[in-house]
Formats: C-alpha cells, sequence, structure tokens
C-alpha cells in the first residue's frame, strides 16, 4: 500500500511542507546520505535500449508478452516517468514491440532457475514512433548520483561502500529508472561521516553544498534519516537539494525494500523534473556555439568528439578556428538551455557567464586527461 502525506517543494530559504509515503517497511535503522555532483565527469547512462524481464518459456507467445514488457521499461529509462507508459498510444506501442526488436536472447539464473528474456530495441525505429506522439527522449547524459547508507545499529555503524552486497536495492530501482548511482569505495568514506547527526542535517548539507559545489549552479545533494517506530514502523526524513532549489519529505513504511524504492523513485522524479522538461526536448534549435582555450589540434578533435557524442546535439558543423577559439554551428534539441545543461553534467566545457552560447575548455580536465593516455 502506497499513501501520500503531502508534499513540499521550494527555495533554499522558504518553508518545507512534509510528505509521507506509507508502505510496509521492516530492518535495521539506516540513515541514508546520497550526494549528486555535477563536477563529475559527463555520464553516458549505457543500456536505454535494453531489458531484462522473466518469461515462462521460449514460445512466440511469451516472446511476444515478454517483449511488450521489456518495451515498458525502456520507456520508462528513455523518458524518465513511468506514468507515461500507461498512455494510450504509448500501451499500443507497446503491444507492437516484437517490431523493435534490434536483437535478442534467454538466460536462466542459476540462484532461482527463471528464465529471463534480454531484449533490445531499435533506437531509430523508436524514436520514429515517439516523435509523431510528442513523447520526449531523455538524453544518455545523465547526472550521476553518490550514493551513501549509513546502517546505524546499537553497537555503532556501518557505511555501505560498492563492496556490499544490500546496495543492489537502490542499485536495481535506480536501473529501473535510469537514473546512474554510485556507491563510495571503502576508502572513499570521510570522517566527517561518523560524526554526522541527524538533528544537523540542514547543517551538514549546507557544509557539503559549499564544499563540492561546481560554480555553474547544477549541483545536488541528498540527505536522510531514517529510525524506527516503538510500533516497529520505519520512518525516513529526506532532504534534497538541486541547484537552488531544495525539496523535504518524509517516507514511513515496514518493508526495506518499498522504503528503497520510494526513496529512489522520488530522487528519479526529481531530477527528471528539472533536467527532462518534456517542453524542452521537443523543440530544435540551430546556434552558434564559441569555445575557448581550443590550442592544439588535440584539443580541436577532443572538442569536436565531445560535442557531437551529446544526446541533444543532432547536427554539428565547424564555422571558424582562431587563435584560440573554436565557433561551432550545432543543431540542439531544447536550444542553447538543455545544450548547457548537457554539457554541464560533464567537466571538459565550462559554460561562462551571460551567453548560453559561450565555453571556455578545462584545461585541467584536458592535463588530466593527457597523463592518463602518457
Amino acid at each position: 500500500m502506497f499513501s501520500l502525506i503531502g508534499l513540499a517543494h521550494n527555495t533554499l530559504m522558504g518553508d518545507f511542507l512534509m510528505f509521507s509515503y506509507m508502505r510496509n517497511l521492516c530492518v535495521l535503522s539506516l540513515v541514508f546520505i546520497v550526494f549528486y555532483s555535477m563536477e563529475t565527469s559527463a555520464y553516458d547512462v549505457s543500456g536505454l535500449y535494453q531489458a531484462r524481464v522473466p518469461v515462462l518459456d521460449r514460445s512466440s507467445t511469451e516472446l511476444s508478452r515478454g517483449a511488450s514488457l521489456a518495451l515498458s521499461r525502456v520507456l520508462v529509462k528513455l523518458t524518465g516517468q513511468v506514468e507515461l507508459t500507461s498512455k494510450p498510444e504509448l500501451m499500443l506501442l507497446q503491444s507492437r514491440a516484437k517490431e523493435f526488436l534490434l536483437q535478442y536472447t534467454y538466460e536462466k539464473r542459476q540462484e532461482n532457475e527463471k528464465l529471463y528474456l534480454v531484449a533490445e530495441f531499435d533506437p531509430n525505429a523508436l524514436a520514429a514512433e515517439l516523435e509523431p506522439l510528442d513523447v520526449p527522449i531523455w538524453g544518455k547524459e545523465r547526472p550521476l548520483t553518490f550514493l551513501y547508507v549509513v546502517v546505524t545499529r546499537p553497537t555503532g555503524r556501518q557505511i555501505f561502500t560498492a563492496q556490499e552486497s544490500a546496495t543492489y536495492l537502490f542499485e536495481n530501482r535506480a536501473s529501473y529508472r535510469g537514473i546512474p548511482v554510485v556507491f563510495p569505495e571503502t576508502e572513499e568514506i570521510g570522517s566527517d561521516l561518523s560524526l554526522f547527526s541527524p538533528h544537523d542535517m540542514e547543517i551538514f548539507l549546507e557544509k557539503k553544498s559549499l564544499s563540492r559545489s561546481s560554480g555553474q549552479d547544477t549541483s545536488s545533494f541528498m540527505l536522510g534519516h531514517l529510525s524506527q517506530s516503538a510500533l516497529g514502523i520505519w520512518e525516513a526524513d529526506w532532504i534534497l537539494q538541486v541547484g537552488q532549489e531544495r525539496y523535504r519529505w518524509k517516507l514511513e513504511s515496514d518493508i526495506l525494500e518499498l522504503l528503497i524504492e520510494g526513496s529512489v523513485d522520488v530522487l528519479a522524479d526529481s531530477l527528471v523534473r528539472r533536467f527532462a522538461d518534456p517542453v524542452l526536448l521537443a523543440r530544435a534549435e540551430q546556434l552558434t556555439i564559441e569555445i575557448s582555450g581550443v590550442r592544439s589540434l588535440q584539443d580541436y578533435a577532443r572538442v569536436c568528439a565531445y560535442v557531437d557524442s551529446l544526446d541533444t546535439v543532432s547536427e554539428i558543423f565547424v564555422r571558424e578556428i582562431t587563435e584560440g577559439n573554436l565557433y561551432l554551428d550545432v543543431t540542439a534539441k531544447g536550444g542553447p538551455k538543455a545544450l548547457r545543461q548537457s554539457i554541464s553534467f560533464g567537466d571538459l566545457l565550462v559554460g561562462t557567464d551571460g551567453d548560453l552560447t559561450g565555453y571556455l575548455l578545462n584545461a585541467k580536465t584536458v592535463q588530466e586527461s593527457a597523463n592518463l593516455d602518457e
């Protein structure tokens, strides 16, 4: 059972309302701390057109059913929105899923002996079907979420790292929503986490925000505290900061898996609202961008390859090269604002103040890449 108590969305100085998901939850007392930062390299999400679903057998009937289910999961990842798959026109599209298969295979899991269909769909064929329906596709460049989970027991605390098997609960739901997440390695865990107090969440958030801000107003952070009541109900208090906006909500349940699923869904929905605006993604615009700091043939090749790889860019043409400056004519889905957003996910180009078409090649990133190539 899933019920909504309230919702809050406001700026940094605003008051916070609360909402809470009521689900059934049990297990340990947890403190969840999530940091997501645009300072990291642009993350290209893989597998957006692929899904793995259970099937009963290898028959043609099960292939049709499995392909339909797989396509519904692909549509969730492509659009970032779960509810869109229930629209009549998309349900009709899902019934024709076999037409869009690029390839498929079967897998059998040893741990449960279940048979799975692994289906991959043709991106071009799906794009041709979705465009007339005005269904915008969120590009593969998406923000990478750094996920920290602190488990609190009477005997002490444990911080989930990439080596913990329990992280799959978060990773599975994040994969379903098309949101990349990563857990820290053991050596990356800072001492400040061991001193974290759930009573100082906003102070802790401000500290992390200031220390990790990229200067492009795109850094986001999410913190939460989960505790168990005397009746066995678990309550999670969350704060999420996305750029200059802050959200706060509460989740309650008595089943851990469902609470984690709901938590990841709120994160995904918040990122979709901020970075996958359907109106913004629906239109294309031709513009000229200027990249400063391009001083070598290697710089030129790196910048052109990077801009051409962005999902928001459909066409690219070199207009002019001057001493230290590169001018590119591009066709960008969503115009200069969407292009600036996609580029801000990475660290190769830095947007200049004022004009949305001006960029500076990040010399530090270029040098680090050159050192790795040596």
